[in-house]
């Protein structure tokens, strides 16, 4: 397959939002609900932790077989395979049928983590969960993460180019996070990173 076709198959397997789905078939729009954002967190949120965690799922392997499929299957560079996860990313943030007006791309993040260097990932994962509750703000986890992964990439992988790709994710990141940290630092911030994980709500 072309890496270009490969890169537009990428980003609207992205433009799908599982969250914003399941809302539309419960009768109602999940931007107009909770944080509104379409993503996981929200779906927590508005849904409850089953479905919740099934779209942060969802949304996750979307990034994770955007990288391993063109790996395993076409054999393309650990770059092409570094820039499908990001086509993904970038289709959940920004995706054409919802106006540009996705989600924050956390669980596409994780995906492609686990897609480019599956044994850290679960590492990676026990020291956020840690973070997340002794600091209980949910919106410091994926800008840590998106600001040490390339590092930690560099050093695993040696690939320059895919970490330049990797730190473009950072301004995407705490350009979609503003609003959440400005929240935080005035005391404001409603959803917590404990009341995220405690949540049973249903809606």
């Amino acid at each position: 397959m072309n890496a270009v076709l490969c890169f537009i198959i990428s980003y609207l397997v992205g433009c799908i939002h599982p969250a914003a789905i399941i809302a539309h078939i419960k009768g109602f729009d999940i931007r107009t609900h909770g944080t509104g954002n379409p993503g996981g967190t929200n779906a927590i949120l508005t849904m409850g932790k089953k479905i919740g965690i099934g779209v942060i799922l969802i949304d996750g392997f979307k990034a994770f077989f955007a990288v391993r499929i063109p790996l395993y299957i076409w054999n393309y560079s650990i770059e092409i395979c570094t820039m499908c996860g990001i086509c993904c990313l970038i289709g959940h943030v920004f995706p054409f049928q919802m106006r540009w007006k996705g989600g924050k791309g956390t669980a596409s993040l994780f995906g492609i983590i686990l897609g480019l260097t599956p044994w850290i990932f679960a590492p990676v994962l026990a020291a956020l969960l840690i973070i997340g509750l002794y600091t209980n703000n949910a919106n410091l986890l994926p800008l840590i993460t998106v600001t040490a992964y390339p590092g930690i990439f560099y050093i695993l992988k040696g690939s320059l180019f895919a970490v330049l790709l990797l730190a473009g994710l950072i301004p995407l990141f705490y350009w979609e996070h503003r609003k959440n940290l400005q929240k935080h630092r005035n005391g404001e911030e409603k959803h917590t990173f404990r009341e995220i994980m405690l949540s049973d709500r249903h809606k």
